[in-house]
């Protein structure tokens, strides 16, 4: 599973080894990421996050 988390300043790439889908994470769904940096293909990007799922603003 990949996903984009953006934060108004700038993008990281989420990637989930092995999963196919996360319950939860969505288009717009609003989340915070931890884990080791790294980059891939030029961006910078976390593998298998530990996340914590944020309400959702209406």
């Amino acid at each position: 599973l990949e996903a984009e988390l953006y934060d108004g300043t700038g993008s990281v790439t989420l990637i989930w080894l092995g999963r196919r889908r996360i319950g939860g994470i969505e288009c717009g769904r609003s989340l915070v990421a931890r884990g080791r940096l790294t980059t891939h293909d030029g961006r910078p990007t976390l593998y298998n996050a530990e996340y914590e799922l944020r309400p959702t603003v209406v």
